[in-house]
């Protein structure tokens, strides 16, 4: 189950930098989100995602089957979305998943861990968590929420990012975060 949360905690150490790098240049709008197939997952983004390349260290990349990542960025909001198989013997995680992300997104960042919510979730017959998580850095509320979900040995996470006093990129992370499913 450590490993379940490196891997995690690697995407969310992503996602986090690259949010906390532009907290300070607007936000996204409800009324751009449209359906997408990704990962095995159906959810609504603002604009197709893209292809995320994340590198991992060889000792991680030996428990993992196979891993897809993809990516929306738009100024202070950013939503990534990865699925990831392990090899047999490993058992995904949810609650390994979002602490070790949540870890590393507040060392990663130099960012303060103020508080997190999260609750047991069933999606599409997958069980798992659904978070938000409230950072601070330099005087600023960074928000994060999204899902975790695990079946055996698959594991899917959708992290969104976006800097807390704007109100449509809240009401945006939260539509999408409603809109998950698994893909037919």
């Amino acid at each position: 189950m450590r490993w379940v949360g490196i891997v995690a905690g690697i995407v969310g150490a992503i996602v986090g930098a690259s949010v906390v790098r532009a907290v300070f240049k607007g936000g996204v709008s409800p009324k751009d989100l449209r359906p997408h197939a990704v990962a095995g997952l159906s959810i609504q983004f603002p604009a197709a995602p893209q292809k995320l390349e994340i590198e991992l260290p060889a000792a991680v990349r030996s428990k993992i089957l196979s891993t897809e990542s993809y990516q929306y960025k738009a100024r202070n909001f950013e939503a990534v979305l990865s699925r990831v198989v392990y090899v047999v013997g490993i058992q995904a995680s949810p609650e390994g998943a979002l602490e070790g992300a949540l870890a590393n997104v507040a060392s990663s960042q130099s960012m303060t861990r103020v508080r997190e919510d999260k609750k047991a979730v069933n999606v599409s017959g997958c069980d798992g968590l659904r978070f938000t998580a409230l950072f601070s850095k330099s005087g600023k509320d960074v928000e994060a929420q999204g899902v975790i979900l695990a079946r055996g040995p698959s594991l899917w996470s959708v992290f969104v990012v976006y800097l807390k006093e704007n109100s449509n990129s809240r009401e945006t992370a939260t539509l999408m975060v409603d809109s998950i499913r698994l893909a037919p």
